[in-house]
């Protein structure tokens, strides 16, 4: 016979960002542990200063509907020279 022994078990779920260790871009990250010492890693809010300028955080939709269209525009006439040979 085996005895069973019930042990409580709790599990703590942290959002964070890599950006507030200097990780390239911001990258929002879920860390879970069953320690509640990983709330030593929370550093609150990302600041627009930790955003990298590279990072958007809006597109204008038509902007990148004719840039896409120019593209595809580029790479026809490239793909019918290239048939034509």
């Amino acid at each position: 016979m085996f005895l069973l022994q019930v042990v409580p078990l709790k599990v703590y779920e942290l959002s964070m960002w890599m950006a507030h260790f200097n990780h390239p871009t911001p990258k929002r990250t879920i860390l879970v542990s069953n320690s509640e010492q990983i709330a030593v890693l929370h550093r609150g809010r990302l600041s627009r200063s930790q955003k990298p300028a590279s990072f958007p955080t809006a597109v204008n939709m038509s902007t990148v509907l004719v840039e896409f269209a120019i593209k595809e525009q580029h790479s026809s006439k490239v793909r019918s020279a290239m048939t034509s040979l």
